[in-house]
């Protein structure tokens, strides 16, 4: 992978991070708390992602197809802290 490639898999990487805080910081103010709410959140930040970052990032012409193991991993690495925090998080 080229550094430009790099780059701009961090930068897709870093914005999904930060949707995902703003859905936490959405969700935990609202006063009453909807799982429907998280859904409709994480459903609109992934259509920005795949309409808009992916169609300008990886373009259909030159995109090479590659296997999702390394990609699945790093997810589940991101997701897992966030699991833990909330199965362990004190309840109100």
């Amino acid at each position: 992978m080229d550094d430009n490639r790099k780059r701009e898999a961090n930068i897709v990487l870093l914005t999904s991070i930060v949707f995902t805080v703003l859905t936490i910081l959405i969700v935990n103010n609202m006063e009453k708390k909807t799982s429907s709410l998280t859904y409709l959140l994480n459903m609109g930040w992934g259509v920005i992602l795949s309409e808009y970052f992916f169609r300008k990032y990886f373009p259909k012409d030159n995109y090479e197809y590659k296997k999702i193991w390394k990609a699945l991993l790093i997810s589940i690495v991101i997701v897992i802290p966030f699991l833990l925090a909330m199965i362990y998080a004190p309840s109100e």
